[in-house]
């Protein structure tokens, strides 16, 4: 009831959005796969191929952990199959385009996950539609422009909750100052944009057993609040300037990278940054399209990730050298018997 109740706020707040929109033409086609409460986009574009494919690719590994074209059922099973985890399967996944341009793709992914209990959440990716790189928000802004627009965020969305949080139980008032410092803490990764706007969602910031009573807070800027902030890669973004999107590289993780290893499995990997040193992904070999989780750390230039199974045991290591653009280093069965090169580039 509250998932539903929480999606029905969502296709509420984009619907009246929607009103405010300037009319165009998608710039990439998508359909959409559907298993009963699991649905899934696939983009395609005719003028660039190779944008459509890495987008594909980056989300499928992502929410799926599974290439399309690998499946023996549906391109699902990976998602409703956990193996006895704790943490179970996927139950619900909804998914909104919300800008579809020439300049970027967003879109929201609404999920539920049931195990021994159950976890709710929203992720959204915004995506360069010149060349498929996944924009983070600070990829957007000068460094202290960057400083400064994340404190409009974070003042707004106090703003909000305390005037949500005027008329709420007694339960939930002890749980407000709690809130106050998840918004203190706030990374701005859950955003969006939409036309000359830049939103921001702080439902994911509160822990999933507060959830239920968590205040639902966007805050919205519009263009003419942030725009002072801009580098080049943002002023392009929302065509301050015509500059060419494709030139636009992010320098953020997480991304995804192309390789091998011992220089003829192919590989794809994605690599994203949690807190301080600690970094996660998940990578697969092209020839068998199924993901293999990862954890590790980034300690200066080196990177040190562990393959996990599903029961999130130790089952190889990869040792490398990062420099923001190529992973090069060697890969390491369970034992430490075989080792192999290994290397990958930013996609």
């Amino acid at each position: 009831m509250f998932n539903s109740m929480r999606r029905i706020s969502c296709i509420l707040l984009f619907a009246n959005m929607s009103i405010l929109c300037k009319a165009q033409l998608p710039h990439f086609e998508y359909e959409s796969i559907s298993n009963g409460n699991l649905n899934f986009p696939i983009f395609s574009n005719s003028s660039s191929p190779q944008t459509a494919e890495k987008i594909n690719q980056y989300l499928q590994l992502s929410e799926l952990g599974l290439l399309k074209g690998h499946e023996r059922n549906d391109i699902f099973e990976q998602v409703t199959n956990n193996g006895g985890s704790i943490y179970g399967t996927k139950r619900n996944l909804y998914f909104r385009i919300i800008e579809n341009s020439d300049k970027v793709l967003s879109l929201m992914f609404d999920e539920t996950s049931c195990g021994a209990t159950c976890a709710y959440w929203n992720i959204y990716y915004n995506f360069n539609a010149g060349n498929g790189d996944r924009v983070l928000l600070n990829d957007l802004f000068t460094q202290s422009g960057f400083e400064l627009f994340k404190k409009q965020i974070i003042e707004r969305e106090k703003k909000e909750l305390q005037l949500q949080s005027q008329d709420i139980s007694a339960i939930e008032k002890d749980n407000r100052e709690q809130n106050l410092q998840d918004i203190e803490d706030n990374k701005t990764e859950n955003f969006f944009i939409r036309n000359d706007s830049i939103i921001d969602d702080s439902w994911n910031s509160d822990s999933r057993n507060r959830k239920f009573g968590a205040p639902y807070i966007f805050v919205a800027f519009a263009l003419s609040e942030f725009k002072n902030y801009l580098n080049d890669y943002g002023k392009a973004l929302f065509g301050i300037t015509t500059r060419n999107m494709a030139k636009f590289r992010s320098k953020e993780l997480p991304q995804l990278f192309s390789g091998t290893i011992e220089g003829r499995h192919e590989i794809l990997l994605i690599i994203r940054k949690r807190y301080e040193r600690h970094v996660d992904g998940i990578y697969a070999y092209l020839k068998i399209g199924t993901g293999i989780n990862l954890d590790g750390e980034i300690k200066n230039d080196s990177i040190h990730l562990i393959e996990k199974t599903a029961n999130f045991d130790d089952n190889g290591y990869i040792d490398a050298v990062f420099n923001g653009e190529t992973i090069s280093g060697s890969w390491a069965d369970k034992g430490r018997t075989k080792t192999l090169k290994f290397e990958v580039h930013r996609k």
